[in-house]
């Protein structure tokens, strides 16, 4: 064998690449165009003694099985038995893969067996969530109609975060009085700011002037008091009286509000010494003793005062115009005669039980 470690000045000459082409003459002699050149038939390499074959049981489990080399070989070389080759290959790995999609699809049944169970149980959870809002709702519906029936309506005045009456003069008062109920209802209104306004100008002038804690308690009272005083007193024996066409409430409203409050209100006006008020003859005593604050104060109180009363005398002859065109005087006249005849009549059998 040539040296490959020798000098050489041709690269053609070098050892290896003879050995590779020379040794068996079989690259110089091939020509892929020369019809006459045969090539040596291709031989297949020997096989092994014996093979290990692994397959698929179809459990999952794999085995190990070894075949003679000589029929393998004998297989392996024959063109006639490559099918068989193909067909254990395609059998043991078939056997394999079924062996997976096997394990797989049982897999896939199981996890669509519990899928279905989850959204079964999710579908009767969701009726029965529905089955309780539909129960409810007819719970609000018939606690609704028996609200209706029993003629409670929920509060809104004075105000929604804390309601305490209902008041709806366009809701609950007929068309024709609701011009009428509307005036009162600033007029009453306006008799709390007037109130208020005294009880402000009397505890100014005992921190200020010569005032009084009595003064000012007095004046507190009329405010605690005054309130819920004309609010039900008069005005709503107004708002009730044209709401119900009732002739006894047009009766307690005309002395409430003709006797009592315009009375009360003149009283204030009057601003007489001792009883909290402050009208003509307390800002008259502010302004003699140089208490100017305290008096331009009074003088407001004074103006709210008088103008109270002028507003309750307009009121009060608006309201008896309504009085007699409604026919209320006359329900009230009805009302009253019905009352004394049945008074007489109870009067007269008593007498007859008493001489039986």
């Amino acid at each position: 064998m040539a040296n490959p470690f020798a000098q050489v000045n041709d690269p053609f000459e070098d050892p290896a690449v003879t050995g590779a082409t020379n040794d068996d003459g079989f690259i110089d002699e091939y020509n892929p165009f020369d019809a006459t050149s045969q090539t040596a038939a291709y031989e297949p390499p020997a096989m092994p003694d014996s093979a290990v074959v692994v397959s698929n049981d179809g459990g999952g489990k794999k085995q190990k099985t070894n075949t003679a080399s000589s029929s393998s070989a004998a297989a392996y070389g024959s063109n006639d038995n490559a099918d068989v080759w193909a067909g254990s290959g395609a059998a043991a790995s078939g056997g394999a893969y079924s062996g997976g999609l096997g394990n797989g699809s049982n897999s896939a049944s199981i996890g669509a067996g519990t899928g279905s169970g989850d959204l079964a149980s999710r579908e009767e959870m969701l009726r029965r969530k529905e089955q309780a809002l539909v129960a409810k709702e007819r719970e609000l519906e018939r606690r609704e109609r028996a609200l209706a029936e029993s003629g409670y309506v929920q509060p809104n005045w004075p105000c929604s975060c804390y309601a305490i009456t209902y008041h709806s003069i366009r809701d609950e008062i007929p068309e024709e009085y609701r011009p009428l109920v509307t005036r009162f209802y600033a007029c009453v209104l306006y008799m709390w700011l007037a109130m208020f306004w005294n009880w402000v100008v009397i505890l100014a002038s005992w921190f200020t002037a010569d005032g009084s804690l009595t003064e000012w308690l007095w004046a507190s009272i009329f405010v605690v008091s005054g309130v819920p005083g004309a609010w039900s007193g008069w005005y709503r024996q107004i708002y009730y009286a044209t709401r119900d066409k009732s002739s006894r409430k047009w009766v307690v409203f005309f002395f409430n509000f003709g006797v009592m409050h315009i009375g009360f209100s003149l009283l204030m006006t009057t601003g007489v010494p001792g009883i909290s008020s402050v009208g003509l003859w307390f800002m008259i005593e502010k302004f003699a003793n140089s208490y100017t604050v305290i008096g331009l104060m009074s003088l407001a109180s004074t103006f709210m005062w008088i103008t109270q009363v002028l507003l309750s005398i307009y009121l009060l002859k608006k309201a008896y115009a309504t009085y007699k065109s409604s026919g209320a005087d006359k329900k009230v006249k009805q009302d009253v005669a019905k009352a004394v005849v049945e008074e007489s009549m109870r009067a007269e059998d008593e007498e007859q039980q008493k001489l039986v």
